[in-house]
């Protein structure tokens, strides 16, 4: 019977220290539509996926948005109307390629001149290579890992890094990293 009694005690404090942890350090109370309503917002990757949903999420708060990535045209003549058909009050437009140091360098003086500030970045830009990794010679393996990475690490990092030396213009709520990225290898 002591036994069965010192293991329901255990097992208490076992749980009332989880959830002491949980509320402490892990839990985040929801965001209230007001807290969105007109900050802004760089997308990245939003021509397309879980960017363009973004886009369209963000909108409905009437945010104020920078759409960004490799194919502008899609961004100008579908995803942007869209968005202010949704709310966003308004949406900008840039061409970006985060495999290039100036044009993340150029997202966030754009961002700045457009907005004079940032609240929310989501950097959602991705590259993926679609060949076999172990039937390409050793150049091609060379030239695709370096545009994986070039994108998928130093796009997050340079377009991060210029976030830092522009602080003291911004005023900065959020940072969101959504660091999707998949490869196989045949």
């Amino acid at each position: 019977m002591a036994g069965a009694l010192a293991l329901i005690i255990l097992f208490v404090l076992i749980y009332a220290l989880s959830y002491y942890l949980y509320k402490t350090y892990i839990y985040c109370p929801p965001i209230k539509p007001e807290q969105l309503r007109n900050k802004r917002v760089i997308i990245t990757g939003a021509s397309r996926g879980i960017g363009e949903e973004l886009a369209y999420e963000y909108s409905r708060y009437n945010c104020r948005l920078v759409l960004a990535a490799r194919s502008i045209d899609i961004l100008k003549n579908q995803i942007a109307p869209k968005c202010r058909s949704l709310g966003a009050t308004q949406v900008e437009c840039i061409e970006f390629d985060a495999s290039k140091e100036q044009a993340c360098i150029e997202l966030i003086d754009k961002t700045i001149g457009f907005y004079q500030g940032l609240d929310i970045l989501v950097l959602n830009h991705t590259a993926s290579v679609y060949e076999p990794f172990f039937k390409s010679d050793i150049a091609t393996n060379t030239k695709n890992m370096r545009k994986l990475f070039d994108t998928n690490f130093f796009g997050y990092f340079q377009t991060s890094k210029n976030i830092q030396n522009s602080i003291k213009f911004l005023h900065f709520y959020f940072f969101i990293l959504s660091y999707v990225s998949s490869s196989a290898f045949n």
